[in-house]
């Protein structure tokens, strides 16, 4: 029902950048290009669960089990 994008570029404020459906299986979010740099981020769905991006083979481990996607500018 819900998805947002949250990470170290925005301080993981996971209501900020919330995501838009295009269809059934597609969501969408525009975010401001951030200073170059190397940031972690993940996926908060229905404000309960947080998932990497499966679509970015760029991750490294979170320190509680799980991965973070990773984003170089």
């Amino acid at each position: 029902r819900q998805v947002s994008l949250a990470g170290t570029f925005n301080g993981w404020e996971k209501n900020e950048f919330q995501l838009e459906p295009v269809n059934e299986e597609l969501w969408k979010v525009e975010i401001p290009i951030p200073p170059k740099g190397k940031y972690h981020y993940k996926f908060c769905i229905d404000d309960q669960m947080w998932m990497e991006d499966i679509e970015n083979p760029q991750r490294e481990l979170d320190g509680t089990n799980g991965w973070n996607s990773v984003l170089t500018v």
